[in-house]
């Protein structure tokens, strides 16, 4: 959820102050789910932290002391976010990846059973290296750089295409797009060259 909040120089500087808050609060009555779309650690301190604007913006300093009403606003706009972000999780159909994997052998053994028996070995050992460099990683990411691995993750161990994938989130399939943009970028900034090409992305100079 972004929002555009206009803060003069003063409020910017009592913002930038008190950034610390954010992280403080988030740890205090938040509970991150890295596994549910927009409920990761950075996508919930950046939900703060324009919720720490809000509070810049609002403040009256006859009225008391920045830190106890900042952190009420936080704390209520977090909580707000939170129940927003579950109630459209629980609102969107899931389709379980066991389920997507059960549908792409069903096509693949009726469309073309002689290929499913004569998997190539060198292409199957190229997947798996794949795999386990993503997989490392993953481990090391979080927002949608992390969802855009899983996703790569996914394209590549399970053949799910963009669409697969939406489905599996329960988000739109330009959403998925947008993570495998950001992941992309990221490992251009991360992997080596050869890296980079096991997994078919060019290091552009």
């Amino acid at each position: 959820m972004n929002e555009m909040i206009e803060l003069t120089d003063q409020q910017r500087e009592l913002a930038e102050r008190h950034v610390h808050m954010v992280r403080e609060i988030v740890r205090k009555y938040i509970r991150c789910n890295e596994s549910i779309l927009g409920l990761g650690y950075d996508d919930i301190c950046q939900e703060g932290c324009i919720a720490l604007c809000k509070a810049a913006a609002r403040y009256d300093p006859e009225r008391g002391e920045f830190e106890p009403f900042a952190a009420r606003v936080i704390r209520n706009c977090l909580i707000d976010y939170c129940r927003a972000v579950l109630s459209n999780h629980r609102n969107h159909p899931v389709v379980s990846l066991e389920e997507l994997r059960e549908e792409r052998v069903r096509l693949e053994v009726s469309e073309s059973p002689m290929q499913n028996a004569a998997a190539d070995e060198e292409q199957a050992i190229s997947r798996l290296c794949v795999a386990r460099l993503l997989e490392t990683r993953k481990r090391s990411y979080r927002g949608a750089a992390r969802l855009g691995v899983e996703a790569l993750l996914l394209k590549t161990m399970d053949g799910c295409g963009v669409t697969d994938i939406a489905r599996l989130y329960g988000c739109e399939p330009n959403l998925v797009g947008a993570w495998i943009s950001k992941a992309k970028k990221k490992l251009l900034s991360d992997l080596t060259a050869q890296e980079l090409g096991e997994l078919g992305i060019e290091k552009v100079s």
